[in-house]
């Protein structure tokens, strides 16, 4: 990956930060769609923002994933590829600062889940050993495993720098949505990759591979 010399440069960085309510990632996306043998240009936008939600089970900080796609050259509904807002219940231990998931809104009808045992989704130590498999079991067979394992480092070009990250293969499988899979970029002082890259497939049969690069985000103290 070639680097400009005249962009500023980030270190690696082995410790996730403490996740805040009100932070804040913005990311550009382009990719494709692969719809009867034929890859078409997808392009678009995607955020990520700290909040606090309160539920029937009680109040969580959660992280709600906005993403907004489209097929390039196409007008109208046939061109809109935006899925519906995403969101999962997060709490970071007291004591490893370790980041767990609790929950989401995959349930029936987009309604509250949340699993019997949370699972380590972001770990707060990052080096060349960081690997998880875990399963999140939310009953009546929902049950969703989720893995990432650390394979080395990469320089990343981005609009706010070239940021030097750890690069983690993932996968995530549940039977709604069978399984996804992709690579994360990660930098922890950020407290989410600088750049992920999903392939996943859609409700029709078709088939979409995007790369999302972060482009500005706001983090509190």
């Amino acid at each position: 990956m070639t680097i400009s010399s005249q962009a500023k440069q980030h270190p690696l960085c082995d410790r996730l930060k403490i996740l805040q309510i009100g932070d804040y990632w913005e990311y550009s996306v382009e990719g494709t769609l692969e719809r009867d043998g034929q890859p078409l240009p997808l392009t678009g936008s995607s955020t990520v923002t700290g909040e606090q939600r309160t539920t029937e089970q009680g109040t969580f900080k959660a992280l709600v994933f906005s993403r907004l796609l489209k097929l390039s050259g196409v007008e109208g509904p046939e061109g809109n590829l935006s899925p519906p807002l995403g969101l999962f219940y997060f709490s970071q231990n007291d004591e490893t600062l370790d980041m767990f998931i609790l929950g989401d809104t995959m349930g029936l009808g987009g309604s509250d889940r949340f699993a019997a045992e949370p699972q380590l989704f972001f770990p707060v130590y990052w080096t060349p050993l960081t690997r998880y498999e875990n399963t999140l079991d939310f009953g009546n067979s929902d049950d969703v495993t989720n893995t990432l394992e650390v394979t080395g480092t990469v320089d990343v070009a981005t609009p706010l720098g070239n940021y030097h990250a750890w690069i983690a293969p993932i996968t995530s499988h549940s039977k709604p949505l069978g399984t996804l899979t992709g690579c994360d970029y990660w930098t922890p002082q950020l407290g989410a990759p600088i750049q992920f890259e999903m392939f996943m497939p859609t409700p029709d049969g078709s088939t979409m591979q995007t790369r999302s690069t972060m482009r500005a985000y706001q983090l509190q103290e």
